[in-house]
């Protein structure tokens, strides 16, 4: 005769198995194509945003001449910022709702601010940072941190290496000269080597080399652990900035720099909002992203107009003082990124 289960039990073993039943399984092909377009979103955000020196360069040269150098940067900044900001909210709105809003809602804001960018007037900053800077910046956000948080969902074993292929196709002290490099290495080579051709094409190095960064970043924290990865490609990075980019004085050093601080800077850029969703749990991961993003978005804010007003295109190295801070936060941040990683595991030896 069967043994019936007392009903505390039963309940417990039914519920046990209702919770497996609703959490998103580990890989497959569901998941991976959440990947695919989680990265999609993150290809066409992350794209516009990390382009502005483009913008920069054609509001320097002609569209915003009267403008410091700071100032148009702060447009770029702000919308970086603001898509940070609204990460917490994007988050806790994604744990409660899923993404049957989130997506409508960044996606008519986006498209709205790019019209209004193409009918901005010339010399009227106010409507660049209106439509470009505000507009975007807060609906963007709610595309990229959902797209992050659902990715990382159908992922434990693998997250960091799902939500590295993500942010593929996207510590606060070493936020503040990270996108230095982004922002300003197409007009130093314009200022410095006018007659290079090259300068056009800087840009579209240093965020193909980012793309394969990033990939390679979450592969191979898999297997050395995230902030085993994540400290010393900070100071990498930083070493790039101080070691190549500040001494260089012809092209080819230029476009070396480019390639490898792309690619080194991609790998920071997955792994850390990677490090954030894996000590979380899974219906607690989009607020957790969000409230990281909310604190990087200071830096973020912050970081290259501190460094725009920095330029002194009146001396030789005028230059100098924005690669010493983009060099010098980095390494710094890096020693902070340690300093954590250390609290959590002493045995620097150990994947962690």
């Amino acid at each position: 005769m069967k043994e019936e289960l007392p009903d505390s039990i039963a309940t417990l073993a039914s519920d046990d198995a209702a919770v497996r039943e609703t959490e998103p399984q580990e890989g497959g092909t569901r998941a991976w194509l959440t990947v695919v377009g989680s990265a999609l979103v993150y290809f066409a955000s992350f794209g516009f945003m990390n382009s502005f020196g483009f913008f920069q360069d054609f509001y320097q040269a002609n569209y915003l001449s009267n403008y410091p150098p700071s100032t148009m940067a702060f447009i770029g900044t702000l919308q970086i910022s603001l898509m940070y900001v609204m990460g917490s909210v994007a988050g806790s709105l994604f744990d409660s709702y899923g993404l049957k809003w989130l997506y409508p809602v960044g996606a008519l804001g986006c498209y709205g601010s790019l019209i209004g960018l193409s009918f901005s007037q010339k010399g009227a900053i106010w409507q660049q940072f209106l439509s470009q800077g505000v507009l975007f910046g807060l609906t963007v956000g709610f595309g990229v941190q959902p797209a992050l948080a659902v990715a990382g969902q159908h992922f434990k074993q693998r997250r960091a290496l799902a939500m590295g292929m993500v942010a593929a196709i996207r510590s606060s002290v070493a936020s503040l000269g990270l996108y230095v490099p982004y922002y300003y290495i197409e007009s130093y080579t314009t200022l410095y080597h006018p007659s290079a051709p090259i300068h056009s094409y800087l840009l579209p190095l240093i965020n193909s080399a980012s793309f394969f960064g990033r990939i390679v970043g979450g592969f191979l924290a898999d297997r050395v652990g995230l902030l085993n990865l994540l400290y010393p490609m900070t100071f990498i990075s930083g070493v790039f900035c101080l070691a190549i980019w500040l001494p260089a004085d012809n092209v080819a050093t230029i476009v070396a720099f480019v390639c490898l601080y792309g690619f080194s800077s991609g790998i920071f850029i997955s792994v850390t909002p990677a490090a954030v969703a894996q000590i979380s749990p899974n219906d607690r991961i989009g607020a957790r992203i969000g409230a990281f993003f909310t604190l990087a978005a200071v830096a973020t804010l912050i970081g290259t107009p501190i460094a725009g007003a920095l330029v002194d295109e009146n001396v030789d190295n005028g230059y100098r003082n924005v690669i010493l801070f983009a060099g010098l936060t980095l390494s710094i941040g890096s020693v902070f990124i340690l300093c954590s990683r250390i609290i959590c595991e002493k045995d620097l030896r150990r994947k962690w």
